[in-house]
């Protein structure tokens, strides 16, 4: 789903006033970095959100909770969530075409 124009000036403007950065610069727009790679989501859904709000797996944690033992507590089948990631880049074409 693509998101109006008026949602994507806001959610800019939100991005810049918040945080002096810019969503469309391929970095958090919390903590900056810029070495964002899809495999940091530790689930479709951290993607997703990061489609949304532009926040990197650690800053999401750190605003919604996180664990360090996710992994071991939801053990993932990898097959399965590529598949997922591969449907979330296409929807929100950011990472491109696997």
């Amino acid at each position: 789903m693509t998101k109006s124009n008026g949602l994507e000036s806001a959610l800019e403007g939100f991005a810049q006033q918040m945080f002096g950065r810019s969503r469309q610069a391929g970095a958090c727009v919390t903590c900056g970095s810029d070495k964002i790679q899809r495999e940091d989501f530790r689930d479709p859904l951290s993607l997703k959100e990061f489609g949304i709000s532009r926040m990197c797996q650690k800053c999401q944690d750190s605003v919604f909770g996180g664990s360090e033992d996710y992994e071991r507590e939801n053990i993932l089948d990898r097959d399965e969530v590529n598949q997922d990631f591969g449907t979330i880049d296409e929807e929100f074409d950011y990472f491109g075409k696997v």
